[in-house]
Order: structure tokens, then sequence, then C-alpha cells
């Protein structure tokens, strides 16, 4: 907890330094002809491309670099097992135990499960009530892989 007290949460940079680099890059890649092929074919310009990438980069704070970093390991890892321990499931030998268990079986359902049929249904209720519509060209097979996903 201590630690998190030192990570700055400033940029590396300060923003007029930053400002004052990107129109200089793009002032680059003005001054030549710019297509879809030209940056990958002309040297200058993918130096420009690479420098407003670094100067981006440095914008970002150190704090938010290290939470999207460390984001797919606390979604996947460690929230999970939070639910699980929270629940009164103790994690012991083996994992499959432990999800064939009526509350870690509980807990699997509802999140797998549970999250797929609550998106699915009220997204169909708010379809169907004329509260919401579906944007264009979206099926509800996709709307169904969105939930997959949530779940």
């Amino acid at each position: 907890m201590l630690l998190a007290v030192t990570i700055p949460v400033r940029s590396r940079r300060e923003p007029e330094a930053f400002l004052s680099g990107v129109h200089q890059r793009i002032e680059t890649l003005r001054a030549q002809v710019l297509t879809p092929e030209s940056s990958i074919a002309n040297r200058d310009q993918r130096e420009a491309l690479r420098a407003l990438q670094r100067a981006a980069s440095e914008m970002r704070p150190m704090g938010q670099s290290i939470e999207d970093y460390l984001h797919p390991a606390v979604a996947f890892v460690i929230v999970p097992l939070f639910a699980f321990l929270n629940a009164g499931v103790t994690v012991e030998a083996s994992v499959a135990d432990t999800i064939t268990k009526p509350v870690g079986l509980g807990i699997v359902l509802g999140l797998v499960l549970g999250k797929q049929f609550g998106i699915m249904l009220f997204s169909w209720l708010a379809v169907k009530s004329g509260r919401a519509a579906l944007p264009g060209r979206v099926t509800w097979s996709q709307i169904y892989g969105g939930a997959c996903l949530a779940g």
C-alpha cells in the first residue's frame, strides 16, 4: 500500500513540450506526400510516426501504465479468486474439486451462464419494449458473442 504512494501520477513530459514536439512531427509529415503506402516505405515518415508514438507514451502517467499492465492479471486471476474465497470456498489440492462443490459450481454457473442469460434477456427486453434498438447491421448472434465475452 505504501508503495502506491510513490508512483508518479504526472506525465514524464510537460504538456507544452509534448505539443510542440507533436506539431513539429506533424509538420514533417505534412511536408511530404503521405499515403498509406508511403509510411511503410519512407524512412523519415516512419521515424516521425515513431517519435509521435514515443511522445504519446511519455505523456501517460506511470500509474496509468502500471494499471493497464496489471489489468489482465487482476481481471482474470485476482478478482475470480477473491470471489471464490469470499463465498466461503476453500481452495485446496484441486481446483476441479472446488468447482464441483455446490458453492463453487454456483459461482461458475452464475458468472458464466448467468451473465450470458442476463445480458441476452435484458437486451431482448430493451429492444422489444422500444427503449433501445439494435445498431445497424448488428445481429443477435453478435449480441450473444458479447454476452459470452462478459461471462
